[in-house]
């Protein structure tokens, strides 16, 4: 009779045919055998019967016959019939192979390759990855190098990954998309060393040969043309390299014979080359004497940040040229530097035992025995010597500790010392040093390792760090912007998402920080705290909102570039942040973390309540339940509306006059509206944003003046960094000033010294401005943005810019919207908080903008 049989030799091919197609027949065989221990009772073949208790007869049928001749890979089963044998499928006499990794039957980690065998299947690690096939895989790394945004590793089996921000075609793999895991660049295996610039990376081959990829608008890919490249580009095969390094838009690499040769941009002198070169398209090399009959051939290593580089030769003399704005070429009075300058760590020092060097706005370098030295940039604390101003001469860092990796960023700087502790110290905003640290971290801060582990290397970009262990792990830390982590996550967000479920009732936004009152008329806030704007009692940034560590309650809020302010439940106003220009109205210019009262006592103002307010940069105006209108902080283009500076820290009364309704500040500008529905407007007018007609001061005015523009607009304005817009009474829209990216909703990319409306639409109750953006809200609670949108903040769930309103999908439930210079958030309806854009600072609150410790990247893309 037909059956279903087959000789699997282990359960796990039991558990493969379970799910296999049952299609199997065994060849039936002759009669029954008879039982050695029979059983009590029951027929148990056929041919013969057992009496009570007893088994079978004797062969009571014809005879047995053995199996049939089988098929290849088939056997005859113990009960003669022909099965095809375990990896094999079919009949007994036709067998085919199972492919087992195709119909996923394999055991293999998802991390680990399946590969078919004849009758079965291996598992094994893939090149670059070490582990057990059956419980995981994991990538080693030798090597690592960051861009702005973007990171790059060498992995054990000579390939390359990378990750973050992949505009251009940075990462190499074809595409020009952001990736938050590591991808491929190229398909080659036999890479060696590699330098990530600003949105361009270049990496040398096992045999020396120089290959490029990623942005080329300035030929900074050697190729000797313009043309972007997303994958790997040679830049020579005749020539072989030991080094390289890449900046902003140029790159540097140093020959086997000793040379050393730069391309690409030259505006600042950075391809040492004289400063007549605009730029090359191919490598030229460079010598310290630009008018030598050879060129200079005892370089030894090259690293270039930005629009600078610096060169080792192989005496341990250090020289470096390019951009000195930081002092970052070590000569003093700034400027630029075109062909190589000596470094020395004082007067005719002529050191020449220098062994590393890493440059940045702040540029380090090491000795031979161990000292580390740092000058340029120190505003952030980069010199980490306590003083927060920058220094062509050569500071030495940690002067009891002896280092020996050093690497520098953006803003900040990390090294390895010789007990193998990784430090980093300058600017904290998106945790690029550690999270829970001040924004300003001006000694050098311990990262530590996994137990067991030592970091052996470590690159950094502009917000983010990542490091190297001894095992080949590399783990990063920071702003995941774009994706630079590398742990599979991004910080950018291009749709309104909810915050949390709690429930709001008024929200501000401007620059890179973001406030919200809740329904107990607490205040929280999140993003860059870098100057104390958050209000929280220290200066480390908050991914998501935080209560400000007040006893205050409050009723508005707004933000200035890094400072906020607020009206409190009790009519008065608490600033909070920055106070270099007297901004938070104490009488000072002494920053502070928390929010405190202004100054009244002995003030024409004392004993004012207050209604709303606003925030430019540096400045802040309010209007008084009395109607008048006060401002103070910065003055340098009359946005205060005062001809001379006010005294610091006090306000000032706008046209000693009530009757004002709504006011705006923008960067350097002011517009307000009074109750006749007029709209005045005073500040800085270099592009249009005071809308009288013409761009600069109106003639006749002195810039303080507020200048009326017209009659019938209502008390809805705003004010970007260089545009302006209003609402009319009848509800249309009119918008003026800088329109580089379509932020006046025009269609246009004209800027406009006189409004202009937005559409034809009069259903506009709400309109908000940020960097280059606008979001307008309509009467029955939808939303529309223009303008600028490389982070996505205009919600649309894309990054590209518009020059006319576009609407946000979802519910028209918005109740509020405010725009950031890269964010936007907005209440909707029952007070929920949603918020979008970039969360490279924490500014969209998403909670995930930036990680404190080290995340371990993600298994590469193969």
């Amino acid at each position: 009779m037909p059956r279903f049989a087959r000789c699997l030799g282990t359960p796990r091919r039991w558990f493969i045919a379970a799910f296999l197609p049952l299609t199997w027949s065994a060849l039936a065989c002759g009669g029954g055998e008879p039982s050695p221990d029979p059983g009590e009772g029951g027929t148990l073949s056929p041919g013969g019967s057992g009496g009570q208790g007893g088994g079978t007869g004797g062969a009571g049928g014809d005879e047995v016959s053995p199996c049939e001749p089988c098929g290849d890979n088939a056997s005859c089963s113990p009960d003669g019939a022909c099965v095809c044998d375990e990896g094999y499928l079919g009949d007994g006499q036709s067998c085919e192979d199972i492919d087992e990794c195709f119909d996923r039957l394999d055991d293999c980690h998802p991390s680990a390759t399946c590969s078919n065998t004849e009758g079965g299947f291996t598992c094994a690690c893939p090149s670059g990855t070490v582990g057990d096939p059956y419980t995981g895989c994991e990538a080693r790394y030798t090597a690592l190098s960051s861009g702005t945004y973007h990171a790059c590793a060498l992995r054990m089996d000579g390939a390359i990954v990378c990750f973050g921000a992949g505009g251009s075609g940075r990462l190499g793999n074809g595409l020009g998309a952001s990736q938050p895991a590591p991808v491929r660049a190229g398909a080659a295996s036999n890479w060696e060393r590699l330098g990530a610039g600003a949105a361009h990376t270049c990496a040398i081959k096992q045999n020396g040969n120089l290959w490029c990829w990623g942005a080329n608008n300035v030929g900074q890919l050697g190729v000797g043309t313009l043309d972007n490249q997303s994958l790997p580009a040679y830049v020579s095969l005749d020539r072989t390299w030991t080094r390289v390094a890449a900046g902003e838009q140029h790159a540097c690499a140093v020959e086997s014979d000793g040379t050393l040769s730069c391309w690409g941009r030259n505006n600042a002198g950075q391809l040492g080359l004289g400063a007549s070169v605009v730029q090359e398209l191919s490598p030229v090399r460079v010598s310290v004497d630009p008018l030598a009959s050879a060129p200079d051939n005892d370089w030894r290593l090259v690293d270039a940040n930005r629009e600078s580089t610096c060169a080792l030769k192989q005496d341990g003399r250090l020289y470096c040229w390019g951009q000195n704005s930081d002092l970052q070429i070590a000569r003093a009075g700034g400027g630029t530097v075109a062909a190589p300058s000596l470094v020395e760590t004082s007067a005719d020092a002529m050191d020449a035992d220098w062994t590393a060097v890493a440059v940045g706005p702040t540029t380090c370098a090491l000795k031979s025995d161990g000292r580390l030295f740092c000058w340029g940039r120190g505003v952030e604390g980069q010199l980490a010597n306590g003083v927060l101003q920058s220094s062509a001469t050569p500071v030495h860092i940690a002067p009891e500790t002896t280092f020996k990796v050093v690497r520098a960023g953006f803003s900040h700087v990390c090294a390895i010392d010789t007990a193998d502790t990784l430090s980093c110290w300058g600017r904290n905003q998106a945790a690029q040093i550690a999270g829970g640290q001040p924004a300003l971290v001006t000694t050098p801060h311990p990262k530590e390792a996994a137990v067991g582990r030592r970091w052996v290397d470590v690159a950094l970009g502009t917000t983010h760090s990542c490091a190297l262990d001894d095992e080949g792990h590399v783990a990063c830390w920071g702003s995941r912007l774009h994706g630079q982590l590398g742990d599979g996550k991004n910080s950018l967000e291009t749709r309104p998402t909810p915050v949390s479920g709690e429930t709001w009732k008024h929200v501000a936004a401007y620059g890179e920080s973001g406030c919200a009152i809740h329904e107990d008329d607490t205040l929280h806030c999140w993003g860059n705290n870098e100057s104390g704007q958050l209000g929280v009692d220290d200066t480390a940034s908050r991914a998501g909102p935080t209560q400000a560590t007040t006893a205050s309650t409050f009723t508005r809020a707004t933000l200035g570039r890094q400072h906020t302010c607020g009206i409190t439940s009790a009519g008065q106003l608490a600033c909070s942040g920055r106070n270099s220009s007297g901004q938070l109205g104490r009488g000072n210019t002494v920053p502070g973390s928390t929010f405190e009262p202004i100054l009244t006592q002995a003030k024409p103002y004392a004993g004012l309540s207050w209604s709303t307010l606003t925030a430019g940069e540096d400045h802040n105006c309010a209007i008084a339940t009395n109607g008048t209108l006060w401002c103070w902080g910065r003055n340098g283009n009359y946005q205060t509306g005062a001809e001379a500076n006010p005294q610091t820290g006090s306000l000032r009364e706008v046209l000693p006059t009530a009757g004002w309704t709504a006011v705006a500040a923008g960067q350097y500008h002011t517009c307000a509206t009074r109750n006749d529905g007029s709209l005045h407007c005073w500040g800085r007018n270099n592009e249009g944003q005071l809308g009288v007609g013409t761009a600069g001061n109106p003639a006749g005015k002195n810039g303080y003046t507020p200048t009326l523009l017209s009659t019938g607009w209502r008390p809805a304005l705003t004010a970007g960094v260089n545009h302006t817009c209003a609402i009319k009474e009848e509800g249309s829209l009119w918008c003026w000033g800088r329109n580089a990216n379509g932020q006046l909703g025009d269609n246009t990319t004209t800027d406009r010294p006189a409004p202009v409306q937005v559409g034809a639409d009069t259903d506009w109750v709400e309109v908000t401005a940020g960097n280059a953006s606008t979001c307008a809200r309509r009467a029955s609670g939808a939303v529309s943005c223009w303008g600028v949108n490389g982070t996505g903040h205009l919600g649309l769930g894309d990054t590209t810019q518009r020059r006319v309103p576009f609407a946000l999908a979802g519910a028209p439930d918005w109740t509020a919207i405010h725009l950031g210079f890269s964010y936007a958030c907005g209440l909707g309806a029952g007070g929920a908080l949603r918020c979008w854009g970039s969360g490279e600072n924490g500014q969209n609150a998403r909670g995930d903008g930036f990680a404190g410790t080290p995340v371990r990247i993600a298994a590469a893309k193969q």
